[in-house]
């Protein structure tokens, strides 16, 4: 059998899937329950765990903040439940190219970026 395609995690999947008071917070907790259903590896990177404290940390509407020594227990638990991809300088130089490929077909498809 084929490895399965690996998946990368949003920053706001975590953040919904932890903020119970959120509208969106049984879909992203479903969602994670399907992948983590899934053989493929789940990904996350640096940058989404530095977004998610800075959005779990502060007051949102009705959300209250996360006291940081709680997101900081969280993001350790992130840090072991996924992968985590490296996102120094080497990647972003070899990322980049790739981005402009992909934005490229996707300006040829006649598809625009938000």
């Amino acid at each position: 059998m084929p490895d399965a395609e690996p998946r990368f995690v949003d920053t706001n999947i975590l953040v919904y899937a932890t903020q119970t008071g959120s509208a969106h917070s049984a879909a992203a907790l479903a969602l994670l329950g399907r992948m983590e259903a899934n053989p493929a590896p789940l990904w996350i990177s640096g940058q989404v765990l530095r977004e998610y404290l800075a959005v779990v940390t502060r007051p949102q509407g009705r959300l209250t903040a996360l006291p940081m020594a709680a997101a900081l227990e969280r993001v350790r638990f992130f840090s072991q439940r996924f992968w985590i991809a490296e996102d120094g300088p080497d990647i972003r130089s070899r990322l980049h190219p790739r981005l402009l490929l992909v934005q490229t077909r996707a300006w040829m498809a006649g598809l625009r970026p938000p």
